[in-house]
């Protein structure tokens, strides 16, 4: 697994864990410097499961563990659909995957990425990836 798709099922499992979206959960992960911790220790980290990481995020975080898992959501397809969006968003703009990921996070597409009602995880990584471009572009 690359440290890319790593970082993106952290992002997508936690935002399922707190009931939250990815976008916020990227903010989180960020501003504590919790990416960086786990781009830094990724060879220890990769193989962990998710019942191990979890509360490891609620204690780096601060938070009090409250699961607000759902029975059945989309977070695994968004999880695999984000390292395309961060690949193709890379290449158009010449810039680091991390540069791309906080791209994709920051964006309205990514808030609308995360709801599951409105379907977006039923597109093509290549069409949301192009939804950014157009939000960016159009400012």
């Amino acid at each position: 697994m690359s440290r890319l798709s790593f970082k993106s099922l952290c992002i997508e499992y936690y935002a399922r864990h707190i009931g939250s979206t990815g976008a916020d959960v990227y903010k989180m992960f960020l501003d504590s410097g919790l990416l960086k911790t786990l781009d830094d220790d990724y060879e220890d980290l990769h193989g962990l499961g998710w019942e191990a990481l979890m509360p490891m995020f609620d204690k780096y975080l601060g938070r009090s563990g409250i699961s607000a898992l759902m029975d059945e959501d989309h977070t695994l397809i968004r999880a695999t659909l984000v390292p395309a969006i961060v690949d193709y968003l890379a290449t158009h703009y010449n810039v680091s995957e991390d540069s791309a990921m906080e791209m994709f996070y920051r964006s309205k597409t990514a808030q609308a990425f995360a709801d599951d009602d409105l379907g977006l995880y039923g597109q093509s990584a290549l069409n949301i990836a192009s939804n950014v471009i157009q939000e960016r572009e159009a400012v």
